[in-house]
């Protein structure tokens, strides 16, 4: 019995030698790996990278939203705190560039070019530790007669600087 025990296991040993020599299962052979099916339905769709990983437009879209919903809270406070004329906040409140911590930097430097008509790369600034920094080195990188002026900030809900014209013009018109 230890004999044909023996030579079965010969036998298994030396047909995997041969099946490894020859490069793995032959085209015929039944085998486990089998290539995976094509997906077929929709793809979720997906926004185009912007950094190291691309975000689902999906996502893009909720954190875009979020950010205006957070403005538009920052620019009702603001309102609520100044000692501005509803007269005066009207004629610059499509001016105003609400400006907050937790803005990427990317939506500073269009805020920046959107209140400017000035490339902000073209500024080169220095690397700032926060969005609000960057906001006002880019503006103190101006000349005189471009730079927008801080009105003021909030602290609430988050705290914000809002930026307005820098020409006294604007504001009485």
């Amino acid at each position: 019995m230890i004999g044909i025990g023996i030579a079965v296991t010969a036998m298994i040993l030396a047909w995997l030698l041969w099946r490894a020599v020859r490069g793995g299962p032959h085209a015929s052979e039944p085998s486990a790996e089998q290539p995976p099916e094509p997906e077929t339905g929709p793809k979720p769709s997906v926004a185009r990278p912007t950094g190291p990983h691309p975000r689902p437009a999906a996502v893009e879209r909720e954190a875009r939203r979020e950010l205006r919903l957070l403005e538009e809270a920052l620019r009702r406070r603001f309102f609520e705190q100044s000692d501005m004329t509803t007269t005066e906040w009207a004629a610059i409140a499509n001016e105003l560039v609400v400006v907050h911590d937790r803005l990427p930097a990317t939506l500073v430097r269009e805020k920046f070019e959107a209140a400017t008509d000035v490339d902000a790369a073209s500024l080169q600034p220095e690397p700032q530790e926060t969005p609000r920094q960057l906001f006002a080195e880019l503006n103190r990188r101006l000349p005189a007669g471009k730079r927008l002026r801080m009105l003021g900030g909030v602290q609430e809900p988050i705290d914000a600087d809002i930026w307005g014209p820098g020409r006294e013009t604007n504001r009485q018109q």
